[in-house]
């Protein structure tokens, strides 16, 4: 080697290339340096996706007042209850008797009257659930009357601070009402941390809902199928009913996405290099970290659908006149099984269902050319179980995408048969279980039909390639400090999937390169997973394109896979986009997980950096 040649080899992305866990250039499947570094990546992820995930500290018991009902609280003395730590903390309770809880019409009030006859209200509305509420108050009194004047009406508990942000001790006077002071140690004065120690957005839905599974009552959500909600309430039955036992299986999930990514991509690729590339942008991508982090049933969803492509890549990429029918099957049924878990979690996942049937049927249609092509007695020999496998692959997937999603699906929905037959006055069978399915599939398909509220955040399927139109979870703002969650995606990884599919689909169009079973499997799970988006004309949100980004991206890093096979000399873009990545993931860690930020870096967020709107104009 000539010292010019040497020379070559010092930049420092050409030293990561020449690193030994990235040596392996020609093998699909994992070795131990791969291991290690889905592990590396997987502990990150975790440590970052686990801080302030959420409290543990968190009150259980209620107090579900009639109308008219009167509880007398008295702080033992005259106590100055200030203004300036958002007090008192309401904290309210599933409304269990409410009758359909998508009507937001009826609202509960309490009215809380002091000594001198000062009285301020206190409206419950439907979305307000478990989460702390803060008020200002300003008043001096010894007791505190509070007086139901509207129905209905659910606390947790109420706390009071004074000035320096002291908890007042409380009692209560009254018949009634000791749920609402028995857990004093669970409040907190601190606003800025009461988005990680309350529900918000759709954790209110599905966290509610996974704690009803458990109980065997009414599900408070019904417009998915349940799987989803039955994950959550893992979590919940694990840890209580508290913010980290609801949020904890969606980080798990998330956390288990990177080394599904990390092994798809080992297959594409047969490179450790842009294997470990692929995964680790998607351990910076700031949707992954955040969707995770919030009890979301996508998250859920996105895993069985990484996974049922995987194994339908495995199945196209095996040929049944080689390798022993059997061993065909096993990725199918694979495949099969997971499409189960997914339609049972979303209906959004037999969009990407009509893609693996366009992948079966293409790779069958490939036996049969090859059948048809056969010319020398050899080739017919090979080729001549066509009929016998063909028939037999059928018959298995008839089961595998049929039956057994069929099956789960209908065991997904086994609290709602448990909740039926405890009304039931005779006994409750199989016919009946068979007519509660029926009913809540007509009443989730009038309900996503209909479904057009003009919520603030909606956007449509093509401003999600742009991160248009992100979501504020929530956000909590000071004069000095601000504290956000906002779901949107990282700028680099989501313009190396959308720029970089668009250039494969370019070079692939000008003969740049030649197709193959990757590209062909990528392109069919970006377009079943994204375009039906386009034709519906319900609410979408930008988190309907989490699972259609691993594809994006894929597909983005094969572009860059083509580039860098054509021109060597490119080795060092990759690189350089995950240094990038991770410098805006850093940038925005603060928006996107609700950690206090000071006001002006909130404002370097919203109007410096490319990354949409973070905040709404709150800041």
């Amino acid at each position: 080697m000539t010292k010019k040649n040497k020379k070559k080899k010092t930049g420092i992305f050409q030293k990561i290339e020449t690193l030994s866990v990235f040596d392996d250039r020609s093998n699909p499947r994992l070795v131990k340096a791969d291991r290690r570094l889905i592990l590396s990546l997987v502990l990150i992820y975790s440590l970052m996706a686990l801080l302030n995930l959420g409290t543990f500290n968190f009150p259980q018991s209620a107090w579900l007042p009639e109308l008219g009902e009167t509880v007398v609280l008295d702080f033992g003395q005259e106590v100055e209850i200030d203004t300036c730590v958002a007090n008192p903390n309401f904290f309210v309770d599933i409304p269990a008797y409410w009758a359909d809880p998508y009507d937001k019409s009826s609202t509960g009030e309490v009215t809380i009257t002091t000594d001198a006859g000062q009285s301020f209200s206190f409206v419950h509305e439907r979305e307000q659930l478990y989460q702390w509420y803060g008020a200002q108050l300003g008043i001096r009194t010894r007791t505190l009357t509070l007086t139901v004047t509207q129905e209905k009406i659910a606390l947790n508990e109420m706390a009071f601070f004074d000035a320096e942000g002291k908890l007042l001790p409380v009692a209560v006077v009254s018949e009634t009402g000791v749920q609402l002071v028995d857990e004093q140690h669970t409040a907190q004065a601190e606003t800025l941390y009461f988005g990680f120690n309350g529900m918000y957005f759709d954790e209110n839905l599905y966290a509610i809902t996974a704690q009803q599974h458990l109980h065997g009552q009414e599900p408070y959500e019904w417009t998915h199928p349940p799987l989803g909600k039955l994950l959550i309430s893992v979590g919940i039955a694990v840890f209580g009913m508290v913010p980290f036992g609801w949020r904890i299986m969606g980080v798990l999930f998330g956390a288990l996405m990177i080394p599904i990514l990390y092994i798809f991509a080992k297959r594409i690729f047969k490179r450790t290099d842009f294997a470990f590339i692929a995964a680790a942008l998607l351990t910076f991508d700031c949707m992954h970290f955040t969707l995770a982090r919030v009890s979301n049933i996508d998250v859920f969803s996105a895993v069985f659908i990484l996974l049922m492509f995987l194994f339908m890549f495995d199945y196209i990429n095996l040929n049944f006149y080689d390798v022993p029918l059997k061993k065909t099957l096993k990725p199918l049924l694979l495949s099969g099984l997971f499409f189960g878990m997914t339609i049972s979690v979303k209906w959004n996942g037999f969009y990407g269902g009509a893609g693996l049937a366009i992948l079966l049927f293409w790779t069958l249609a490939s036996r049969l050319r090859e059948r048809i092509k056969a010319k020398t007695e050899r080739e017919r020999e090979r080729t001549k179980t066509f009929g016998r496998n063909t028939m037999l692959t059928l018959a298995a997937c008839l089961a595998f995408f049929i039956v057994i999603p069929a099956l789960i699906y209908f065991l997904s929905y086994i609290s709602y048969y448990i909740y039926e037959a405890s009304l039931a006055e005779g006994s409750y069978g199989i016919e009946d279980s068979v007519r509660t399915l029926w009913r809540y599939q007509q009443d989730m398909f009038r309900y996503h039909n209909t479904l057009d509220f003009g919520h603030e955040y909606q956007s449509r399927w093509h401003q999600w390639l742009i991160m248009e139109r992100p979501i504020r979870y929530w956000s909590i703002v000071t004069p000095t400090l601000v504290s956000c969650m906002t779901l949107t995606g990282n700028p680099i990884v989501w313009f190396v999937g959308t720029a970089g599919a668009l250039g494969l689909v370019c070079a692939r169009i000008t003969g740049w390169f030649k197709g193959n079973r990757a590209t062909l499997l990528l392109a069919i799970a970006v377009l079943s997973n994204l375009l039906p988006w386009a034709f519906l004309s319900r609410t979408t949100f930008i988190y309907h394109y989490f699972a259609t980004l691993p594809f994006m991206l894929l597909a983005g890093l094969y572009f860059l896979y083509i580039w860098e096979q054509k021109n060597k000399k490119t080795y060092w873009f990759k690189w350089a986009l995950l240094a990038a990545a991770i410098v805006f993931f850093a940038l925005m860690f603060p928006a996107i997980s609700g950690i206090p930020m000071p006001s002006w870096y909130a404002w370097f967020l919203e109007y410096c950096l490319p990354t949409g709107s973070l905040f709404y104009g709150y800041v």
